[in-house]
């Protein structure tokens, strides 16, 4: 059993893909021999325990990235599971490459504020071990906003930017002719699949897959002949 993680394009999307690779040679003579009569049911048997071990792994992952990362926007939904079938007995959790809001992290104070009201500093971390850090760039530090859109962003100027016409003249239309043109950035965070892929969570994982997949198989087995002495009573 290899697990290994890549990144590709599928449908426009960058996604990260950990594919669970199994050479079905040796897995199969064992459960084969312990198949006995139902032999037969062999493949679909390794199948069970890949597709079974994979969606395991996907749990566990997401509950190993919300214990290391400083943020509750991991979601499993944002794992798809791309199933071993056939004589294929490849398995890939799959998750898109879009990288998260900083907001999306622990940030302090969290609440929303403006003018005299706003914080002299925010601060915010990524990973649940780190020390909060405080958010600028430069000597501009970043702030709390809510976009129309309702999106909830941290956000700062970047000198190196300037507002295009459309933008800046509907600034000058709500701010008056002296409104600041440097535009404002959201900071960013690793992605979901960043998260799930690093070393923090997958490689912490990953050492333990091929003795699960071994008990699963297992498992398996005796569900299958479980299943079939089932059938004939």
């Amino acid at each position: 059993m290899s697990i290994q993680t890549t990144r590709s394009r599928i449908d426009g999307d960058e996604v990260t893909l950990i594919t669970v690779d199994v050479n079905p040679g040796n897995y199969l003579t064992v459960i084969e021999n312990m198949l006995g009569n139902l032999r037969g049911k062999a493949p679909n048997t390794l199948r069970n325990a890949v597709n079974a071990v994979v969606k395991e792994m996907k749990n566990r992952m997401v509950e190993q990235a919300r214990e290391t990362y400083a943020t509750k926007a991991i979601l499993k939904k944002d794992v798809r599971i791309r199933r071993a079938s056939g004589s294929n007995y490849t398995a890939k959790l799959q998750s898109k490459n879009y990288r998260l809001g900083t907001a999306k992290f622990k940030v302090s104070p969290g609440r929303l504020a403006k003018g005299k009201r706003r914080p002299k500093q925010y601060e915010a971390k990524v990973l649940q071990s780190s020390s909060m850090e405080v958010m600028k760039y430069g000597n501009l530090k970043a702030f709390l906003v809510r976009f129309s859109s309702g999106h909830k962003a941290l956000v700062q100027r970047d000198p190196s930017k300037r507002y295009g016409e459309s933008k800046a003249s509907d600034r000058k239309t709500k701010y008056g002719k002296y409104a600041d043109m440097t535009a404002i950035v959201e900071k960013k965070g690793p992605s979901v699949a960043e998260m799930l892929g690093s070393r923090r969570v997958y490689g912490t994982l990953e050492p333990e897959m091929g003795n699960r997949l071994r008990e699963e198989v297992l498992r398996q087995i005796n569900k299958t002949i479980a299943r079939e002495a089932a059938r004939r009573r």
